[in-house]
């Protein structure tokens, strides 16, 4: 008979730390270029000071592109929503994301990159995301023209949508998981003027 292991990954809001929870021994550790492991998976921080890890999502787009997710998810948070952001957002959504970190993945950004490359996008009459597009996901964010609900995952999560004018329209999807107090990048895409 085959054991599972489950780790349980929080957050501790008053040092910022990364713990972990589990039912049979989930090993946490510093792993090699600065990220928290565990098990599997490997969560970087922005503000890491001692880390030679990635320190923006520029940095953490490239090493998602070397890896190509062969050795564990990763994942990067970048972010705290600010007092005006999560005013904001629950204004237009009535969806309160206080307390809550921004995370993005590696899978996330290979997908979002793959799906909307060049030759997709033309087909779409779309325009392609580049790294640049991939940094300056946080200034889109807080920067949005509209934010709005476009419905739920199939795990019963919010997914909210920002649009933001730029030379046509740039949209960032999140879901947020409320438990773990996290909104996720799901994609992003770009539209043509």
């Amino acid at each position: 008979m085959c054991e599972k292991y489950f780790a349980v990954v929080r957050i501790n809001r008053s040092t910022n730390e990364l713990e972990s929870g589990n039912r049979k021994n989930a090993r946490t550790d510093t792993n090699m270029s600065g990220g928290k492991k565990i098990g599997k998976k490997t969560i970087y921080f922005a503000d890491d000071a001692g880390s030679d890890g990635p320190k923006s999502i520029g940095e953490f787009y490239d090493l998602s592109l070397e890896g190509g997710g062969r050795d564990g998810i990763k994942y990067f948070s970048y972010a705290k929503p600010s007092d005006e952001e999560v005013k904001r957002i629950l204004e237009e959504t009535g969806v309160d994301v206080s307390d809550t970190t921004r995370f993005i993945s590696d899978q996330r950004i290979i997908h979002a990159r793959n799906r909307h490359s060049e030759e997709n996008e033309e087909i779409r009459g779309q325009e392609p995301i580049t790294r640049e597009d991939f940094e300056k996901i946080p200034e889109y964010i807080r920067t949005a023209d509209k934010i709005s609900i476009v419905g739920k995952t199939d795990q019963g999560l919010d997914v909210i949508r920002y649009q933001k004018r730029v030379n046509g329209y740039i949209v960032v999807l999140e879901e947020h998981r409320k438990r773990k107090k996290i909104l996720d990048f799901s994609t992003m895409w770009k539209y043509k003027t």
